[in-house]
């Protein structure tokens, strides 16, 4: 029977280690090194899983350097003017070339909730970095909407911070705890303010045919309020958006487990879309789950 192991089951295992790591008097070593030459190849050994592999193992270390911290991380993504970032999606499995997320110069991170695309659908560049800290989405010029996360300590991107990898942590006590520094705190009120079962956005997946203006868009689920409209061009559907609003940039509604879309009108017919949902607790709510980190860096 063929199986795979689940990133849920992966976040188990790391939970564990990084559980151990930091509630407890458990002591972890990292091995560098070891005594017998490599051959000519490089070739690296594959693991028999024996007492006997594991005893040569340990026989063979050159040293070990004892652990003295460990962050849960991601792939690192800097924000660069100029690049088509990709929008959080609950179908997505592990992380796209470009990212759905940046760090930005002022080691602040950011989750791309909508990218920006053109009247045919086309997904545009980015040219305006996010800023700020609010809670709630904000939308650029350039169309992309952002929602800021977290900002990074100077402690943690000096031991974290590496070519390719970041930090991302989730804050177990509250935003009024007067133990937190002012960035943990920062973080916390994000992780309190998150909605549970936002609708994020759509996903077009026939745009349709003979459309002449736009159709009137139904969303039906288990939730609330969540509204879109789409953008036609050439008979068919191009883009799904979620209406804005003042307070969040999209209508993205609230407690949504399951949606679909349905399209009356426009003089079109055969469009379909996708609807994507939030983690269950909301965007924001845990950056290590919305990030789908897999990884402890020691």
């Amino acid at each position: 029977m063929t199986a795979i192991v689940t990133n849920t089951l992966k976040k188990q295992l790391l939970d564990t280690v990084y559980n151990d790591l930091t509630n407890s008097t458990s002591l972890y070593y990292v091995g560098v090194g070891r005594s017998e030459q490599w051959d000519s190849s490089d070739t690296v050994p594959t693991p028999e899983n024996s007492f006997k592999d594991e005893r040569d193992f340990r026989l063979s270390m050159q040293s070990i350097k004892k652990v003295v911290d460990v962050s849960y991380t991601i792939p690192r993504y800097n924000w660069t003017n100029g690049t088509v970032y990709n929008a959080w999606d609950d179908d997505l499995s592990g992380t796209p070339s470009n990212g759905y997320y940046v760090l930005t110069e002022d080691n602040q991170v950011y989750i791309c909730l909508r990218q920006g695309r053109d009247g045919t659908g086309t997904a545009v560049t980015s040219t305006i970095k996010p800023e700020g800290t609010k809670s709630i989405p904000f939308r650029t010029s350039d169309g992309y909407i952002w929602k800021f996360m977290y900002s990074l300590s100077g402690a943690d991107a000096s031991k974290f911070v590496s070519a390719n990898f970041m930090p991302v942590q989730h804050i177990a006590e509250s935003s009024g705890d007067p133990s937190l520094s002012v960035i943990k705190a920062q973080q916390a009120t994000i992780q309190e303010a998150a909605t549970s079962g936002q609708i994020i956005g759509a996903v077009v997946i026939d745009g349709g045919t003979g459309y002449t203006s736009a159709p009137t868009i139904t969303i039906s689920g288990d939730g609330f309020n969540a509204t879109a409209t789409a953008t036609v061009n050439n008979g068919a559907i191009v883009k799904i958006e979620l209406d804005s609003n003042q307070d969040s940039c999209m209508t993205m509604g609230y407690g949504y487990n399951y949606a679909s879309m349905s399209f009356t009108g426009g003089a079109g017919t055969g469009a379909s879309a996708r609807v994507i949902i939030a983690n269950d607790s909301g965007i924001g709510a845990n950056a290590i789950k919305d990030f789908r980190s897999s990884s402890l860096m020691f």
